[in-house]
C-alpha cells in the first residue's frame, strides 16, 4: 500500500481539514477492532461505531512510534479519513477494543494485579443448561470463533440490552435527529448542485449547507476540544489508582467509572463529527458555475 496522508481533524475554523503527515501502512502494526452483536441490524457490528450502520475504525502504530486511528464507513472504504491521536486516546481505544497485549507492550502495564478489561469486571457464575441448548450455544460459538464462556456473556449481554432499549424508547428518538440532520443535508445539497435551477437558488441552497456543516462541525469541534484534557485526566486518574489501589476500592471504581462515562460521551461526539461531510467549499464552488456538474467524472 502506498503511504497515506494524515489529516488534522480537530480545527473548527477549516472546512477541509489540512494533511498535517504521511505513513505508511504496511510498515505500520495494525489493531483491528473488536465487534458486537447489533439486534437492530441484526449482524456483527464494530464496537466503535455508536450505533452508525457500517462505520468502522482500527488503530496503527507507525514504525516512528505514532498512533493513527483509521474510521471508514463500508460504503465509501476508499474515502477512510486518517488522524494522530495520543497516548491516552489510543490505550483507551486499544482498551475498548480488547487489545490487552498491545496495552502491556506498549504502556508498561502489568499483567496480572491489576484490574480487568474494562466494562468486563468477570465473576464465577455458575449456570446449568439443557444439552440442547448448550449445543446450541457451541455451534454458535465454533462459528464466531469464540470459547462457551464468552459466548455466554455476549448472549446474556445482548438479551439485557434489548430489554433496556425496549424499556427505554430512545434509539427511535436518536435515529430521527439524525435522520432529520441527513434529510437537510441531502436536499440542500442536492439544491445547491440543481443544474436546472437558477445560480441564485443554487448559491441559496449552498450557503445553508455550508451554514449548516459548519455549525455543527464548529461546535462538535468545540466541545471534544474541552472535554479532551477531561478525559485524559480521568484515564491518568485510573491508571495511577489502578497501580496504587485494591482491586476492590472505591477510589478504583469510581475513577473507572468516570473514565468509561467521559470516554463513551467524547466518542459519541468524535463519531457524530466525523459523518459530517467535509465538501462544503466544492459545493459552494459547484453552485456558482454555469453547469455546477461538470467537473464531476
Amino acid at each position: 500500500m502506498a503511504r497515506v496522508d494524515v489529516h488534522d481533524y480537530y480545527d473548527p475554523k477549516v472546512d477541509e481539514p489540512p494533511v498535517v503527515s504521511q505513513f505508511d501502512p504496511d510498515a505500520a502494526e495494525r489493531f483491528t477492532e473488536n465487534t458486537r452483536w447489533d439486534n437492530r441490524l441484526d449482524r456483527q457490528v464494530g464496537v466503535n461505531a455508536g450505533g452508525v450502520d457500517g462505520y468502522h475504525q482500527a488503530l496503527y502504530r507507525t514504525a516512528g512510534g505514532k498512533w493513527v486511528l483509521q474510521s471508514w464507513c463500508e460504503d465509501a472504504e476508499d474515502r477512510a479519513r486518517y488522524q494522530f491521536v495520543d497516548d491516552t486516546q489510543a490505550r483507551t481505544w486499544l482498551r475498548h477494543n480488547e487489545e490487552e497485549d498491545a496495552i502491556r507492550q506498549f504502556f508498561g502495564e502489568r499483567a496480572k494485579g491489576g484490574r480487568p478489561k474494562i466494562g468486563e469486571r468477570k465473576r464465577p457464575t455458575e449456570v446449568k443448561l439443557p444439552d440442547s441448548l448448550l449445543a446450541a450455544v457451541d455451534q454458535q460459538a465454533s462459528d464466531a470463533g469464540l470459547t462457551r464462556a464468552e459466548m455466554l456473556r455476549r448472549l446474556i449481554r445482548l438479551g439485557h440490552q434489548a430489554g433496556a432499549y425496549r424499556a427505554l424508547g430512545k434509539p427511535d428518538e436518536l435515529w430521527a435527529a439524525v435522520r432529520e440532520a441527513d434529510d437537510f443535508l441531502g436536499e440542500s445539497k442536492d439544491g445547491a448542485t440543481d443544474p436546472h435551477i437558477s445560480v441564485a437558488e443554487r448559491t441559496f441552497n449552498a450557503a445553508a449547507y455550508q451554514a449548516y456543516t459548519t455549525a455543527m462541525r464548529g461546535t462538535l469541534k468545540a466541545a471534544l476540544e474541552t472535554m479532551l484534557p477531561a478525559v485524559r485526566e480521568a484515564s491518568e486518574a485510573y491508571a495511577r489508582a489502578e497501580r496504587a489501589e485494591d482491586p476492590d476500592s472505591p477510589v478504583l471504581a469510581i475513577t473507572w467509572g468516570r473514565t468509561m462515562g467521559l470516554d463513551a460521551l467524547y466518542r459519541i461526539l468524535r463519531d457524530l463529527e466525523a459523518l459530517l461531510p467535509t465538501d462544503a467549499s466544492s459545493v459552494t464552488h459547484r453552485a456558482g458555475s454555469a453547469d455546477p456538474n461538470e467537473d464531476l467524472d
